[in-house]
């Protein structure tokens, strides 16, 4: 899994969490889904497409 964590911005103290299966190939997928940490512990899912 590969974690980015957001320094500044309105995205500051959360954490996307995107699965490592995202980059075992190369290429791109219609849309995908993936989990986000929030600031004060909430965990959010959020659908993002190409």
């Amino acid at each position: 899994m590969l974690v980015v964590e957001w320094l500044d911005g309105i995205s500051e103290g959360y954490s996307d969490l995107l699965p490592s299966w995202w980059f075992e190939k190369e290429g791109g997928h219609a849309s995908l889904t993936h989990d986000v940490l929030g600031p004060k512990g909430g965990a959010y899912g959020v659908l993002g497409a190409r």
